[in-house]
């Protein structure tokens, strides 16, 4: 997706916290991404690293880099701090202690929320963001790829949830639980991200469902461009025929290959060159 194609009438108001849960490459990131350009102070808690660009400082596992950067300029910054797997819960209490210290209106981004906020695993830090940060002036973003996998005491609190397609039967379930049946039908029939890994193309944009508490949900498209399955034209209906084709070749080769093994192949003195008086 790029900036020029994308539609994005999503308009959030600050120091809320949000939820955005889909599974692998169904555009959560690339939105947060989005939504993260607008903002004048942002820290992310980037697990994956998923963030890297030039648009963001990065700091790696460095908890008193954050601290002294955020001293020294509060005023405006876009952070991506890529904390160490094996000490993520502590990381996560000094990137909670940081942004938390900061005197204006900000927002804290938390990728991979169920590491912090499972069912019945909570971090204790993420307990007094979700009851205490709108009072805190801090925002928050949290988004997972199972809304099966984070602590109900999330998707509570969040005023804003954005949901996209998923297919998985405890996530469904979660969402009928959570919103009602009826988001969890729109959810089940927004149209997917079909995203090329090879060419980095996204060759269909999502759509997402995005709930407002005390104003109901609306479906958003991300985007115009939708992957067509339909033949169009000569020359699509050629390019498909030679891809099936492509298709059946392999089948063709093993029952070429399984019928030469019933073939009787002769002795090994047949197959030998005759031996010539020339050849000696």
């Amino acid at each position: 997706m790029t900036e020029e194609t994308l539609n994005l009438p999503i308009r959030m108001p600050e120091c809320i916290t949000v939820f955005i849960a889909g599974p692998v490459a169904s555009g959560k990131t690339f939105l947060i991404k989005r939504l993260v350009d607008r903002m004048e102070r942002s820290l992310i808690l980037d697990a994956g690293a998923d963030y890297l660009g030039d648009s963001f400082t990065h700091i790696w596992s460095n908890p008193r880099e954050l601290a002294n950067r955020l001293s020294e300029n509060p005023h405006y910054y876009r952070i991506a701090y890529h904390p160490n797997a094996d000490h993520f819960a502590e990381e996560f209490h000094w990137c909670f202690c940081s942004a938390w210290s900061v005197p204006f209106p900000r927002w804290f981004v938390i990728e991979e929320a169920h590491e912090v906020c499972g069912n019945g695993c909570m971090h204790p830090d993420v307990n007094t963001i979700l009851r205490y940060s709108r009072h805190n002036l801090l925002g928050v973003i949290a988004s997972s790829q199972r809304i099966a996998d984070v602590d109900k005491l999330l998707t509570g609190m969040a005023r804003m949830v954005v949901l996209f397609n998923t297919a998985e039967y405890r996530d469904i379930e979660a969402i009928r639980f959570r919103w009602g049946p009826e988001v969890s039908k729109e959810v089940e029939n927004l149209r997917p991200c079909i995203y090329n890994d090879a060419t980095r193309e996204c060759e269909q944009h999502p759509e997402c469902l995005i709930y407002m508490k005390g104003y109901g949900y609306k479906v958003i498209p991300l985007g115009s461009k939708v992957k067509s399955t339909q033949i169009e034209t000569e020359e699509e209906e050629t390019l498909w025929l030679e891809e099936q084709e492509e298709d059946q070749q392999p089948a063709e080769r093993q029952t070429e290959y399984q019928q030469s093994l019933q073939e009787n192949s002769g002795s090994r003195e047949s197959q030998l060159p005759e031996h010539t008086s020339e050849a000696s």
